[in-house]
């Protein structure tokens, strides 16, 4: 953690991203999240959830997640309610938990591969989600790790370290929000045929500054076709200057790969959790 004498002298650095970061100032706490609705009004904020989450989530599901969906919202309610970390700064919060819940819930994967652990929650919840499934959670460092998901293989490298491969009818998930390229886990999924993903913190080059360490190119970088090769981006975040220069190979690589990609709504207005998920479903090409 930074002291106050190291505010405003750290040197730039570069990320794993190959984006230039710089301190501006300190950075300001967020706000405390909340839950304090009666349960009358938790049902009918539920309802509202299902309406606006249903055309999405039948798109990547199935015309059979109508029906489904009302209960896997109830239920992660419930589960958020009772969960073990009441505190997930810097990792999951409410709006992206929630799509991560439904989406495991209801596609019912055999296996799940998480890049991402941080404090444990996301892999938790994924256990509530589905408590049959086959549960890997990978991330190069367990220092803040907090919660341990029961029948959950936590692994300390990073996913690719691991001989974790797809047969033509397996069923698998795999969720990336380690703030790495998005471009580069699409490729890496690819060559090891796994088809169908999940990412948190997809934003348009308009957005960047919305999430610290954007896993630039972000998918919906990958599709804007306005963006030039060897363009400089830049943004602030938290008083943190970020610079990244568009490699216009790497987009043509990952683009190539995908199939189709489905974007989950933002549920912001409807939760007033401050943090946008950005969480969206990439199927890729057989």
């Amino acid at each position: 953690m930074e002291n106050s004498e190291d505010l405003g002298k750290a040197k730039p650095y570069v990320d794993a991203n190959g984006v230039t970061v710089e301190r501006l100032s300190p950075a300001a706490p967020e706000p405390a999240p909340r839950m304090n609705l009666s349960e009358a009004l938790v049902t009918r904020q539920q309802h509202e959830i299902v309406a606006r989450l249903e055309p999405a989530v039948t798109a990547i599901v199935g015309p059979d997640a109508t029906s489904a969906l009302p209960d896997a919202v109830a239920v992660f309610f419930d589960s958020y309610r009772t969960s073990p970390l009441t505190e997930n700064k810097g990792g999951s919060q409410f709006n992206d938990g929630l799509t991560l819940f439904v989406l495991a819930r209801l596609l019912a994967p055999r296996r799940i591969i998480e890049s991402g652990t941080h404090r444990g929650f996301s892999s938790w919840l994924l256990r509530q989600a589905s408590p049959d499934a086959e549960l890997h959670s990978f991330d190069i460092d367990h220092s803040r790790l907090a919660l341990r998901a029961e029948n959950t293989t936590y692994h300390l490298c990073d996913w690719t370290e691991r001989d974790l491969t797809s047969g033509a009818d397996d069923n698998t998930l795999i969720f990336f929000d380690d703030h790495i390229s998005h471009a580069r886990r699409i490729i890496e999924a690819a060559a090891r045929g796994f088809r169908h993903l999940l990412f948190d913190d997809n934003f348009p080059v308009t957005t960047l500054y919305a999430t610290g360490g954007v896993p630039v190119p972000t998918v919906a970088m990958l599709l804007d076709g306005a963006l030039q090769g060897g363009e400089e981006l830049t943004w602030t975040r938290n008083n943190k200057l970020y610079r990244y220069r568009v490699d216009s190979v790497s987009l043509a690589e990952a683009r190539r790969l995908i199939a189709r990609t489905v974007a989950l709504p933002d549920v912001t207005d409807l939760t007033a959790y401050a943090s946008p998920s950005g969480m969206t479903y990439v199927e890729l090409s057989e």
